[in-house]
């Protein structure tokens, strides 16, 4: 009886925290979108860069979001980079909110392994391209010396290296003659 009393206590619990979350939740994203129309000083519904900026530095609310958040104003091209999701050079009040309160509640650690799974993703397709890379210009400088050997077939075309081509040296013997 106690063990199922403990049980549906808990229970209570879990759902009175869940409310709870969804309470504050809603309450925080309402005073997101009041920061984003105040972030949005020509109304057009959504913020650009400079906008951003200048509500970093001119409205309060969004100051302490972002100082929560360990963002400083270096920071802040690449917080617009990364919220504007859809890559319009805009943020709209959506992808403001969401990622806003995002990035307050996500956990850290989790936060952190994340950015360590993409930097290593990207580092490994950056080595993938310098190989290819590499590969190409291999292909290339032998092409090229095989060009540049070719070159003495051709009248008064001189070698690379200085020399003079056959054609020339032969064309050089008969004029002295």
């Amino acid at each position: 009886v106690v063990v199922d009393t403990f049980a549906e206590n808990r229970s209570r619990n879990v759902i009175q925290l869940a409310h709870e979350l969804d309470h504050e939740e809603i309450k925080e994203k309402k005073a997101l979108n009041k920061i984003f129309a105040k972030i949005d000083v020509d109304n057009s519904g959504a913020v650009s860069f400079d906008e951003l900026e200048l509500g970093a530095r001119r409205i309060a609310e969004f100051r302490h979001w972002l100082r929560v958040l360990d963002i400083d104003s270096a920071d802040l091209r690449e917080l617009f980079l990364m919220v504007d999701q859809d890559r319009s050079g805009e943020i709209d009040p959506e992808e403001f909110v969401e990622a806003m309160y995002r990035m307050k509640h996500t956990e850290s650690k989790t936060a952190t392994r994340f950015v360590k799974h993409m930097v290593t993703d990207i580092a490994r397709k950056q080595n993938a391209i310098e190989k290819v890379v590499e590969q190409k210009l291999s292909r290339l400088e032998c092409q090229a010396i095989s060009v540049a050997g070719e070159g003495h077939e051709h009248p008064g075309v001189r070698e690379p290296t200085g020399g003079v081509s056959e054609h020339s040296a032969e064309s050089e013997a008969n004029f002295q003659e």
